[in-house]
C-alpha cells in the first residue's frame, strides 16, 4: 500500500490550481515574478495532542478555548464552576491540563501498564471507556 504523503506532483497540482483560481494571484501575475519554494518534511505522527483514550485534543472545545478563544475559556471555567487556570488545557500528554483530564483514569491505567493508548491493551474496550464514550453521546 502506498503512502498517503504529500508529494512533488501534489504540491505542484496545488500551486497551479492557485494560479488558476486565487484573485490575487491573477492580479499579481502580469506585475511581479513569483517564485514558490518548498520542502517536504516526513514526520511520524505525534501523539501530543492525542489523548490516551483516543480522542484528538485540538477538537476538544477547551483545547480550542485554551490556545485561540479566551472569551470561550471565561465561559467555560464559569460553566465548570473553576478559575480560568484550572480550566485551561493543552493536551492530554501535556503538563497543562484541564481540572477534569488531570484526574483521568485512563492517562494513569496506561502508565501503570506502560502504554501509549488505551486501543492497546488487551481489556479494552474497558469499563472506564466505556462510561467516557456514553458521555460524549
Amino acid at each position: 500500500m502506498e503512502s498517503n504523503d504529500a508529494v512533488d506532483s501534489d504540491l505542484q497540482s496545488v500551486i497551479k490550481l492557485a494560479e488558476e483560481l486565487s484573485p490575487v494571484w491573477l492580479v499579481l501575475k502580469n506585475n511581479v515574478e513569483v517564485i514558490t519554494e518548498y520542502k517536504i518534511v516526513k514526520s511520524g505522527p505525534t501523539k501530543r495532542t492525542s489523548a490516551v483514550c483516543g480522542l484528538f485534543c485540538p477538537s476538544c472545545t477547551l483545547f480550542i478555548a485554551t490556545k485561540e478563544d479566551p472569551e470561550r475559556l471565561k465561559r467555560l471555567a464559569v460553566t465548570l464552576n473553576q478559575t480560568i487556570e484550572e480550566t485551561l488545557c493543552e493536551g492530554c500528554r501535556s503538563e497543562n491540563r484541564t481540572a477534569y483530564c488531570k484526574k483521568c483514569k485512563m492517562v494513569e491505567c496506561t502508565l501503570q501498564k506502560g502504554l501509549e493508548f488505551c486501543g492497546e491493551c488487551q481489556e479494552y474496550p474497558c469499563e472506564e471507556i466505556k462510561s467516557v464514550l456514553l458521555q460524549l453521546n
